[in-house]
């Protein structure tokens, strides 16, 4: 006979489910920290051709360079995709900050932003961009950014702590 997925005489259910729960996200982390880190290994060339690329960028006439170099002498924060999701999140309220301060155009705001994207948040961002494939707005940058570097169930956990308090 199966064993019953919830034990009446057992008052430790929902601990069970919730060590479960910490089992799986632990092991999540794990995997993710091991894909980090062979991202991190694959990542230093797209880096540095990145870094040549705005460096011509900000040579060249093109008018949305002026953009970049205005919003990189505010020194806005990078964002790697391996911390915590409320480093994404205050990630996102910064970048978006900064891109309203240097009164970056909408229309350039994604451009400008993206170099801020390193390790596992590039290559979020470029599979993104492939799969997008059109003029990508901040605002579904923003919503597809949180959907992945900031978990709804994460939002809802941290909400449901902060009413305990």
């Amino acid at each position: 006979m199966a064993q019953p997925l919830y034990n009446d005489a057992n008052s430790s259910g929902s601990s069970d489910v919730a060590t479960d729960m910490m089992e799986v996200l632990h092991g999540m982390m794990e995997i993710q920290q091991h894909q980090t880190k062979l991202l991190q290994d694959g990542l230093l060339t797209a880096q540095q051709m990145a870094t040549t690329t705005l460096n011509r960028a900000a040579t060249s006439q093109e008018p949305w360079t002026e953009n970049v170099s205005d919003f990189t002498r505010l020194h806005p924060p990078v964002f790697a995709g391996t911390g915590k999701p409320l480093e994404a999140e205050q990630w996102l309220i910064d970048a978006t900050n900064l891109l309203n301060v240097a009164r970056i155009p909408a229309e350039d705001q994604v451009k400008v932003v993206k170099i801020q994207l390193t390790d596992i948040a590039k290559t979020w961002w470029l599979a993104e961009e492939e799969r997008l494939e059109k003029l990508i707005t901040w605002k579904e940058l923003s919503k597809n950014f949180n959907k992945r570097f900031f978990l709804k169930i994460v939002r809802m956990e941290m909400e449901q702590q902060f009413i305990n308090l």
